[in-house]
């Protein structure tokens, strides 16, 4: 991991990991929040029985940490947190890099719009923006910063449970 927070993901088991749409549910929830997987379990509405498996693989490729252990009735509870803030596919041949891209992007949208379509209401469930600029790499990171603070000061407690899906896409180098 760099000093800003950048985790790079460079190996196939860490792309594997990443490629399941809970997984990323899941890391999203320990880097907003640590925690025990209970208390993870009842923040994203899932059967904690369901997240062990998920929780112990993003452990196995770095993606999380123990941070500490407590005894309750007979059991270990471990809390966690993600070892960064930001996840980012190492530079590898071009093709191979937007292959592992595609995977990781694909399973984050499936799991946006099958949450969309259980929605009850659809009307203003799913909202897309889509703009294309020009920004250097420390002002992409600037802009990744910022909207991470945005998400991070517009969370409410009373408020519709909300997925947001960024997506940066280089279109050519920096020079």
């Amino acid at each position: 991991m760099s000093k800003d927070g950048v985790f790079i993901v460079d190996t196939p088991e860490r792309m594997k990991a990443l490629a399941d749409p809970l997984r990323q549910r899941l890391l999203a929830a320990f880097a907003q929040q640590p925690g025990t997987v209970k208390q993870v379990s009842t923040r994203l509405g899932e059967p904690i029985t369901k997240l062990y498996r998920h929780v112990d693989q993003l452990v196995a490729a770095g993606f999380l940490r123990v941070t500490g252990e407590q005894r309750r009735r007979g059991a270990v509870e471990r809390s966690f947190e993600a070892v960064g803030s930001r996840y980012v596919v190492a530079p590898a041949a071009e093709e191979d890099r937007v292959l592992k891209g595609d995977t990781m992007v694909r399973g984050a949208l499936e799991q946006v719009l099958a949450s969309a379509r259980k929605a009850e209401d659809p009307d203003g469930r799913l909202h897309l923006m889509r703009a294309r600029v020009r920004l250097t790499s420390k002002a992409l990171r600037h802009l990744e910063d910022r909207l991470r603070e945005l998400l991070v000061e517009n969370v409410s407690d009373d408020g519709d449970e909300t997925e947001v899906l960024l997506l940066f896409a280089r279109t050519e180098p920096d020079d």
